[in-house]
C-alpha cells in the first residue's frame, strides 16, 4: 500500500469498526434499559398483588389501629363524634367489634398450641434420632425441623394470649373492665410478644 492509501484505509478501517460497535452499543443500551423497565413493572405488578391480596384479618386489623390512632389522637375534650349513656363514644363503639374480631382471629391459633407442643417434643427426639445417626444431611434437617416446629409454637403461645386480651379490651372499649382487667390483658400481650420475638 503506498503511503497515500494507508490514511484512507486507516480511516476506512475505523469507520467500520465504529459501524460495528455502535449499533451493538445501541442494542445493548436498549437492552439495559428494556430489563429496568421490565424489572419497575414486575415490582410495580408484586406490590399491587401484595396489597391487593392482603387478608381479611389484616384489613380488620389496619381499620382497628387506624382508629384507635384516631382517639388517641384527638384533642382533650373532643367530643369523638359523641357520646352513649355509658360513657361509650361513638369511636369506641366502632373499635370494640374490631378488638372482639382480634380475639376470634387469634382463637383459631390459640387452639393449636397443644399441637405445637406436642410437634416440638416430637421434632427433638427426630434431632435425637438424627444425632445417633451421625449423618450430617439428617442432623441439619432434624434441626431445621426443630427451629420450625419452636417458631410455630412460640406464635400460637401468642395468640394464645392475645385472644383473651382482645376481649379484655373490648370490654374496656365498652366501659365494661375494670382496671385490673385491663393491666392484665396489656402484661399478658407483652409477654406473648415477648416470647414471639425472642
Amino acid at each position: 500500500l503506498s503511503t497515500e492509501q494507508a490514511p484512507a484505509f486507516g480511516l476506512s478501517s475505523s469507520a467500520r469498526v465504529a459501524t460495528a460497535i455502535v449499533p451493538q452499543s445501541l442494542e445493548t443500551a436498549s437492552h439495559a434499559q428494556s430489563s429496568r423497565s421490565f424489572a419497575t413493572r414486575a415490582y410495580q405488578h408484586n406490590s399491587k398483588h401484595a396489597f391487593c391480596n392482603m387478608s381479611f384479618e389484616t384489613w380488620v386489623g389496619l381499620l382497628r389501629n387506624g382508629l384507635c390512632v384516631i382517639s388517641d389522637t384527638l384533642p382533650e375534650g373532643y367530643q369523638q363524634f359523641g357520646y352513649f349513656e355509658n360513657g361509650m363514644s361513638t369511636l369506641n363503639a366502632l373499635i370494640a367489634p374490631l378488638q372482639f374480631a382480634a380475639a376470634l382471629f387469634n382463637l383459631r391459633g390459640a387452639l393449636k398450641f397443644p399441637k405445637a407442643l406436642s410437634d416440638v417434643r416430637a421434632a427433638r427426639a427426630l434431632r435425637d434420632v438424627a444425632a445417633a445417626s451421625k449423618n450430617s444431611l439428617a442432623e441439619a434437617a432434624a434441626a431445621r425441623r426443630v427451629v420450625d416446629a419452636t417458631v410455630a409454637a412460640c406464635y400460637a403461645f401468642l395468640s394464645l394470649t392475645l385472644s383473651p386480651a382482645f376481649v379484655v379490651l373490648a370490654k374496656n372499649s365498652c366501659k365494661r373492665a375494670v382496671g385490673w382487667e385491663v393491666e392484665w390483658a396489656l402484661g399478658a400481650m407483652q409477654v406473648g410478644l415477648a416470647v414471639a420475638l425472642d
